[in-house]
């Protein structure tokens, strides 16, 4: 009887191995096959390199890695500023723009008629674009599109860049806009602007 009892317990044991053995087995092979290499920390690189600006208009410029601030004096009608920089991939991957910021103009108010009562804002004054100064075929762009989230940067190119920053004509303005500018800001109006560009792995 006791005989009989060892021989059970041992084919219990005996299965109860073979199932452990089976499930290790299979536990083993899915880790080979579906766990995906360490690439180990990715480096991210991109940055704007130094502006280059023309001398018609006072203006300063500050760059900080992946973010341009510029301050303008505007000081008569169609004054135009022109900066070209150009953004930069030193990382150790294809990246793609993911985010744009950029000072909206129709936030910062730049004075009330005295005469209408109506708020301007500086994009009733002032225009402002950012594009690609040449094409580029291995990161998909064309001149003069401008820069937009989604944009390619792959990894060892630069995107030439130009910020244009231009006050309105004379003839674009009304006769209202006119007054603000003319007799109430003495015909000045200081513009400070920014641009931050926010690349991720493609």
């Amino acid at each position: 009887m006791n005989h009989k009892r060892e021989k059970k317990t041992i084919a219990y044991l005996l299965c109860i191995s073979i199932i452990l053995l089976v499930i290790g087995l299979y536990t083993a092979f899915a880790s080979i096959s579906f766990a995906s290499p360490s690439r180990g920390p990715v480096k991210y690189d991109v940055y704007f390199s130094e502006v280059g600006t023309n001398k018609d208009v006072d203006n300063r410029v500050i760059v900080n890695n992946n973010r341009i601030d510029l301050g303008i004096n505007f000081t008569f009608y169609g004054q135009e500023l022109l900066a070209n920089t150009s953004l930069n991939n030193d990382s150790d991957v294809d990246t793609k723009l993911e985010e744009l910021n950029m000072t909206n103009l129709e936030d910062i108010k730049v004075g009330k008629s005295d005469i209408t009562g109506i708020e301007y804002s500086l994009s009733d004054y002032i225009s402002y674009k950012v594009y690609y100064e040449y094409d580029s075929e291995i990161n998909n762009i064309k001149s003069p599109n401008s820069i937009a989230v989604g944009d390619m940067l792959r990894k060892n190119t630069t995107n030439n860049v130009i910020i244009k920053v231009a006050f309105k004509e004379e003839h674009q303005l009304t006769k209202d806009q006119i007054h603000v500018f003319e007799k109430q800001l003495n015909r000045e109006i200081d513009v400070n602007l920014f641009l931050e560009a926010i690349y991720l792995e493609a």
